[in-house]
């Protein structure tokens, strides 16, 4: 029986008396018991209640640490976060200066760039006027040069093959200083048969880079259907991979110091016989046409050189070219140009061109050996000449018409000097060769005292 259930339950009633005074004490004793449990109860309770309340206090001081333990965590993480980011934002920091500072030194170096790129635009700016002034002076320069000089201008572009030829080039073959031309073939076309292979061979070569320049002497057609001597000079451009784009150069008339007999001033032989070649060429064309070949030989020149010397020999040789062209040039019944050339030592030729008749050719033979009978200045010397005529016959060339005037000119030396014959076929098959004509003795010179 707990004290509960003693208190609870009717305890019955006993006899008074001892019973009563037991009871009593048990009552009292059992009270005191009651209390003391429910004091102990009590006690319990308000153990159980500060137990409580403290393990709440706890849990309260558990969460109040587990909040703090996470804010402290959190805390921590964010002080490395913060950490981080303050190293970071340092890192940042020194990279900022350095980019600052590597900006400024660029903007340093773009304000030096910029004040040197000035300053370089205006010294390109005075080098280009410079230039354009060096240029225009240098085309002024080059113009006057092209119009005074006394060469024909060329410049080939080989990439297009067009070609420009200066007005010179124009005088030069007497054609019109108005036309102009672009065609290279119109040069090299017009070069004679026997260069122009010569001529188209160094100029390849000088394309293909086998030698330092272009150079070549020729003959090249005129327009009046001769051939003059022209010295041509070129040189070629080339791009980076060293292949000829351009060429450019000039002509040179070489005619006079080519075809002249430098002691005499006479045209030499090779002129006279391309003369002569187009005299044929002109009469094969037309029936109408006519010339003649006359072969001048000097009697007794070696004893000349050998009595006064070569000097002096020189001398009288150049005033018998001076007769020969007074001959010649004399208005007495030539119809058409002529030339006179020193085709040997003491030998010359004349051709009379487009003559009205056969008999002005003997007329001016005439006039020739008339002008021989003065006497020359050296030593008062009397000199005589032979003089052989060829008229133009059908198929004959230039050689062989000078070869039929030179053997005319033998027959009259055979015939006794100071004279002229004229060549006809007969003549040919009876003509005495130079080594066979007896050569007169060594007689002194005559002179006009004698």
């Amino acid at each position: 029986m707990t004290s509960s259930d003693s208190i609870d339950k009717p305890i019955p009633r006993q006899a008074v008396g001892a019973d009563d005074a037991t009871s009593e004490l048990s009552d009292a004793a059992i009270l005191r018991a009651r209390i003391r449990a429910l004091l102990r109860r009590c006690s319990f309770l308000d153990h159980s209640r500060g137990l409580m309340a403290r393990a709440k206090e706890k849990e309260i001081e558990k969460l109040h640490a587990s909040a703090e333990l996470k804010a402290a965590e959190a805390g921590a993480t964010l002080s490395k976060q913060l950490l981080c980011a303050h190293q970071e934002l340092d890192a940042a920091n020194a990279k900022l200066k350095e980019v600052q500072a590597h900006l400024i030194e660029t903007e340093r170096l773009a304000s030096i760039a910029f004040r040197d790129t000035l300053a370089l635009i205006d010294l390109r700016g005075q080098e280009r006027k410079s230039a354009e002034e060096t240029l225009r002076e240098s085309e002024e320069r080059y113009a006057l040069a092209a119009q005074g000089a006394n060469d024909g201008l060329w410049d080939w572009k080989l990439i297009t093959d067009e070609i420009y030829f200066s007005p010179r080039w124009n005088q030069i073959l007497g054609f019109p200083e108005d036309r102009r031309l672009s065609d290279p073939e119109e040069w090299l076309g017009r070069i004679h048969a026997g260069d122009q292979a010569r001529v188209r061979a160094a100029l390849t070569a000088h394309r293909e880079n086998e030698t330092p320049d272009f150079t070549s002497e020729y003959r090249i057609r005129h327009n009046n259907g001769s051939h003059v001597w022209m010295l041509s000079r070129g040189v070629a451009v080339r791009d980076a991979a060293g292949i000829a784009v351009r060429m450019a150069g000039s002509h040179t008339d070489i005619n006079e110091g080519k075809l002249s007999d430098p002691l005499t001033g006479l045209r030499n032989r090779a002129y006279f016989l391309d003369k002569l070649a187009c005299s044929v060429e002109i009469a094969n064309s037309r029936d109408d046409f006519r010339f003649a070949v006359l072969f001048i030989d000097l009697d007794r020149f070696k004893m000349v050189n050998d009595t006064f010397g070569h000097a002096s020999g020189d001398q009288f040789l150049i005033e018998v070219a001076g007769r020969l062209r007074a001959s010649v040039r004399s208005e007495y019944c030539i119809g058409g140009p002529s030339v006179v050339a020193r085709v040997g030592g003491d030998e010359f030729a004349i051709l009379l061109d487009d003559l009205r008749y056969d008999a002005d050719a003997v007329t001016v033979a005439d006039r020739i050996l008339k002008a021989f009978d003065t006497p020359f200045e050296i030593g008062r010397v009397f000199a005589s000449v032979s003089v052989g005529i060829a008229y133009c016959l059908p198929g004959a060339t230039a050689e062989q018409l000078l070869h039929s005037a030179d053997t005319a000119m033998y027959s009259a030396k055979a015939k006794g000097k100071g004279r002229y014959d004229v060549f006809d076929q007969g003549l040919h098959k009876r003509a005495v060769p130079p080594s066979a004509i007896e050569m007169e003795p060594p007689n002194p010179i005559e002179s006009q005292e004698s």
